[in-house]
């Protein structure tokens, strides 16, 4: 499996293709959730660990 994936990573930065993320704070983790369970997500979330400080 791992090397599938590894296969599969190395097409893909061969072709440059990148995968986009959303980047939210922790104070729309549970927003972040409500989403992925409608499935009204289409990128990667991505948490911004500065925003553990302000919280």
């Amino acid at each position: 499996m791992e090397r599938h994936a590894n296969r599969v990573s190395h097409r893909a930065r061969s072709r440059d293709i990148t995968s986009e993320v959303e980047v939210i704070s922790i104070q729309q983790v549970n927003e972040a959730y409500q989403r992925l369970v409608k499935s009204d997500v289409r990128y990667r979330f991505c948490i911004d660990m500065a925003s553990l400080k302000s919280s």
